[in-house]
């Protein structure tokens, strides 16, 4: 759930079109005769996501360049893998976190929510001025789709159809991958996963809100405008995802980053949360990203990373928080809130998929 609409460019608008009957509310798809999020993932599905966008970083010292500058260990990352990563200030808040991808040896994608694209593009040119290192927004000429749970006909022919229009496959974890397609070729690419060829195996249309759903679940968040500058890598799990190295050497942000894991203690982490009951249009706001969580003594202990709403059979709202340690501990009720509603909002923490290292 995000706080602007997103504004579709000609060529979303031109995709949207090949797609099965769907809905746009300014800031997810939701196609007709969708599951209810949980139960969204229990076969193929694939996802259009018009609101996450690209940077390309090229150059012969672009793994250089990177290398001094995210979490991750961009110099030994392999061509045709991912990571997790995140670009930091020199006092290790994120700027923004994305999937790092090695296109080959003198080029990276970086993928993150289109929010947050100008933002990281302009964090990483201000160190970029003196490395043979170019900086390039793609968000308008590539579409990323996500996939899930695909059977193995359904790999095998995804495989094929994208190696003949020289679209990536990137690997996200658990199964899930990412497809980076040239607008140009994104047609030829709908109408495949259309078509009867994955027969009996087909991979079936879910809404971008579907996806953001998995991503909570799996426990993985990315920093949007209100909370850019904000949160060191740790809160978001980000050790716990393989986003740090704490072998490669210096970069920038790295003296509080490693500080924190080896003299300190995390006091902040990210949970997925669910509101106990379900919410009133009023109650809406309150799940807003950057929106501030309490404790049941009313003390300010977190805030909403990301969220999105469910409709189709009750109005329930799902997301991921940063919050203090010691408040999950307590295991006293957290509710979200907000000036311009009445009744706070009650909220359920749910289990992580990985373990936490302190």
């Amino acid at each position: 759930m995000s706080t602007s609409p997103l504004s579709l460019d000609q060529h979303w608008q031109a995709i949207l079109q090949l797609l099965p009957a769907h809905h746009f509310n300014g800031q997810h798809i939701r196609f007709d005769g969708q599951p209810a999020l949980d139960d969204s993932a229990e076969n193929g599905s694939i996802y259009p996501l018009p609101h996450w966008g690209c940077i390309a970083v090229e150059g012969p010292e672009a793994a250089t360049f990177l290398q001094g500058q995210l979490t991750a260990d961009a110099a030994n990352l392999a061509i045709g893998e991912s990571a997790m990563a995140a670009h930091c200030d020199p006092k290790g808040r994120m700027h923004a976190n994305f999937y790092l991808y090695r296109l080959n040896d003198q080029c990276f994608y970086l993928l993150l929510p289109l929010s947050m694209v100008g933002r990281a593009l302009e964090a990483l040119k201000k160190y970029a001025v003196f490395s043979k290192a170019e900086l390039s927004n793609l968000s308008h000429s590539l579409a990323l789709f996500a996939v899930t749970n695909q059977s193995s006909a359904a790999s095998k022919c995804l495989s094929q159809t994208c190696e003949s229009i020289q679209a990536h496959q990137l690997s996200v974890g658990n199964g899930r991958q990412i497809i980076i397609v040239d607008h140009g070729h994104a047609s030829s690419f709908i109408k495949t996963i259309n078509s009867p060829s994955l027969t009996p195996s087909p991979l079936t249309w879910q809404g971008s809100s579907a996806w953001e759903y998995q991503l909570i679940q799996q426990g993985i968040g990315f920093i949007q405008p209100a909370t850019a500058g904000e949160i060191i890598p740790q809160m978001l799990n980000l050790d716990a995802l393989e986003g740090i190295s704490f072998t490669k050497g210096c970069y920038t942000g790295q003296e509080i980053i490693a500080r924190m894991k080896y003299r300190g203690k995390v006091k902040r982490r990210c949970y997925p949360f669910s509101t106990r009951e379900t919410i009133t249009a009023d109650q809406l706001i309150s799940l807003s990203i950057g929106s501030a969580i309490f404790d049941s003594q009313g003390n300010h202990c977190g805030v909403v990373i990301s969220s999105v709403i469910e409709t189709t059979t009750s109005c329930r709202g799902y997301g991921l928080a940063v919050l203090k340690v010691a408040a999950i501990e307590s295991g006293n009720d957290l509710s979200l809130t907000d000036k311009d509603i009445d009744e706070a909002v009650v909220i359920d923490l749910g289990k992580l998929p990985y373990p936490l290292d302190e």
